[in-house]
């Protein structure tokens, strides 16, 4: 699994520039406010095969990308309180600052600059403000695509009621599973997640989203043509996706880290976009309304009802079999004409 999020150096638009401002970044170093004579370092550095001032070239579609590939690192100190042991001894470095690495897709689309980082949204911007300080790179912001709660539902309505349709009119693509949902109750305190191949059918997901709890993630699994992709759609601006759950042909002659890097480019370039399009088009078609998502959740309202009646005539079932299979033993150990039976009494023996 790799999670991952999106940002746009909005003072960007050619990755030719984009690589000659590079150097500003390759070592930076910050005051460690609190001690003299210390300093945070922050930097890019290559990784192995691959090097940060030579693009890398990939065919999305019809859309030729260009990207490059390196590790971003920065140091966080830890709140001054942690720094000292007794008699205000000053801990060991390693004790005292946290380091934070990841890695980076920076590309071209639609003329902008996007940098994929592989980290959570709150990860991702502390290696950002870091390693591409304002004052070199301009405004760099976090990309948050047109995702709503709305959305996640329609893709669960979808999938529940019609599995095998596409879910456009115009464009051949389908939710061939939901694998996890991910949400928080009404009042905001407990963190709710669902897994397993077929958790979108079984009684706790119905309830949930019966309930109308707030619902933050969902993790389908899309075909698209001839590519499929398991995918995690979140509304903070952390994805995820499963490069070994990759199905497809675009990617057949990519291995290693160019595969992981081409799955996430045409996830955000290509898949995220798609689903927004389609949810917008069954907005438009009235294929989805806000009545529509009433009609959704009463519908599973009797589907709860219904498997929980099924599951108690089960159990009901299960334990009238039970008793009548305890009550045929029982007949196998006592006789039938029990007034018959004769119990000698120990006072006759005497006489």
């Amino acid at each position: 699994m790799k999670s991952f999020s999106i940002f746009n150096f909005h003072n960007f638009d050619n990755l030719a520039i984009f690589i000659e401002t590079l150097p500003a970044s390759i070592a930076i170093s910050r005051d460690l406010v609190g001690l003299e004579n210390e300093s945070l370092q922050s930097g890019i550095r290559n990784i192995d095969g691959f090097n940060y001032n030579e693009h890398e070239n990939i065919q999305v579609e019809n859309e030729h990308i260009q990207y490059i590939f390196f590790e971003g690192f920065t140091e966080r100190a830890r709140k001054p309180e942690y720094w000292y042991i007794e008699n205000d001894r000053l801990k060991d470095r390693e004790e005292r600052i946290n380091p934070i690495q990841t890695n980076f897709v920076v590309f071209s689309h639609d003329n902008n600059i996007f940098a994929i980082v592989f980290a959570g949204i709150n990860r991702g911007k502390a290696l950002i403000k870091d390693i591409f300080p304002a004052e070199t790179w301009g405004n760099v912001e976090p990309v948050i695509p047109h995702l709503n709660e709305d959305l996640l539902y329609w893709i669960f309505k979808r999938h529940i009621d019609l599995p095998d349709e596409s879910l456009s009119r115009e464009h051949q693509v389908f939710v061939t599973a939901l694998e996890s949902y991910m949400g928080k109750t009404r009042d905001n305190v407990n963190a709710l997640r669902g897994e397993g191949s077929r958790i979108s059918t079984i009684l706790g997901t119905l309830a949930f989203l019966f309930n109308n709890e707030n619902l933050k993630a969902v993790r389908p699994q899309i075909q698209y043509g001839n590519e499929s992709v398991l995918i995690e759609l979140s509304l903070t601006g952390t994805f995820k996706f499963w490069v070994n759950a990759y199905r497809g042909i675009w990617t057949r002659n990519l291995t290693g880290d160019r595969k992981q890097n081409a799955v996430a480019i045409y996830i955000f370039v290509k898949i995220i976009p798609l689903l927004i399009e389609c949810y917008n088009e069954n907005l438009r078609n009235n294929e989805w309304s806000p009545q529509l998502k009433v009609d959704f959740l009463r519908r599973l309202g009797t589907m709860i009802r219904d498997r929980v009646n099924t599951e108690l005539a089960r159990i009901e079932g299960h334990t009238l079999k039970q008793l009548n299979a305890a009550e045929d033993a029982f007949d196998d150990i006592i006789p039938e004409e029990e007034d018959e039976l004769e119990i000698d009494d120990p006072e006759e023996e005497d006489i």
